[in-house]
C-alpha cells in the first residue's frame, strides 16, 4: 500500500452546520453586486469578489469556483451581441 493512501485529510470534517453569518451574507452579496457592475462596465469584477469570498471564510478553491460561476454570465452575455454587430459592420 502506498504511504499516502493512509494519510489523514488536510482538513477535519465539520461536525456541525455552523450556518451563514449575516455579516458574511451582506459582504458577499454586496461584493457580488458591485463586482457584477464593474464587470459589466470595464471587467475585473473578480478583483472585488474573490477577496470578499475568502474574507467570508470560503477556501481559495471554493472562492475561485464560485467567483468564476458567478461572473460567467456577464462575460458570456455580450458574445451574441458582438457577433451580431460584427456581422452588420461587415455587411453581412
Amino acid at each position: 500500500m502506498h504511504p499516502d493512501a493512509t494519510a489523514r485529510p488536510a482538513r477535519p470534517p465539520y461536525s456541525e452546520n455552523t450556518g451563514v453569518q449575516i455579516a458574511d451574507a451582506f459582504l458577499t452579496a454586496g461584493a457580488g453586486l458591485l463586482a457584477g457592475g464593474v464587470n459589466a462596465v470595464a471587467g475585473g469584477g473578480s478583483l472585488l469578489l474573490f477577496p470578499a469570498l475568502v474574507a467570508a471564510g470560503y477556501g481559495t478553491l471554493a472562492a475561485n469556483v464560485t467567483n468564476s460561476v458567478a461572473l460567467w454570465p456577464g462575460t458570456s452575455a455580450p458574445s451574441p451581441g458582438s457577433a451580431t454587430s460584427s456581422a452588420a459592420s461587415a455587411g453581412g
